[in-house]
């Protein structure tokens, strides 16, 4: 990768959304020489992912949020699309649901993903500034808004 902008690491895999040409699976079992897997490009520009069993979700300002089948590292596939209404910037996941900072004019989207391949819109948020960055914890989303400031949303 040569502009990376999110990692996700799951046990042995570190998963990274490079800017600039998408997902990139890579092998970190030996620190001093990690190994690239495979890779995957996205249309828009790839900014954050998160990993929840067999996939990948990656926020892809300008095309979405990308679910991407990782069941076999080497041939990670497409598997689906959810067109978010602003610029997904990233993604976090939590069970059946990815939270999904998503810019400027959309804050917060929350997409049901189950089954994965057919994610789809549940409700969003707006936020004041731009929705940039999403953690979980607990029940609650935190969300790095720009100038809008840190933003704590509880969920459920």
């Amino acid at each position: 990768p040569d502009m990376p902008r999110g990692v996700c690491v799951v046990e042995e895999l570190a998963y990274v959304a490079d800017r600039r040409s998408g997902l990139h699976i890579i092998d970190v079992s030996n620190a001093a020489e990690p190994e690239e897997v495979s890779s995957i490009d996205t249309p828009g520009e790839a900014d954050g992912v998160a990993v929840e069993g067999d996939y990948a979700y990656v926020a892809d300002d300008g095309g979405g949020l990308r679910v991407i089948d990782i069941s076999n590292p080497a041939e990670p596939a497409e598997a689906g699309v959810f067109d978010t209404d602003g610029r997904a910037f990233d993604v976090a996941v939590n069970g059946h649901y990815a939270y999904i900072a998503d810019g400027y004019s959309s804050g917060l989207q929350i997409a049901d993903i189950d089954p994965p391949a057919s994610a789809f819109l549940l409700t969003g948020l707006d936020v004041p500034g731009a929705a940039r960055a999403i953690s979980l914890e607990d029940n609650y989303a935190y969300i790095a808004a720009e100038a809008g400031g840190l933003r704590i949303i509880r969920l459920w």
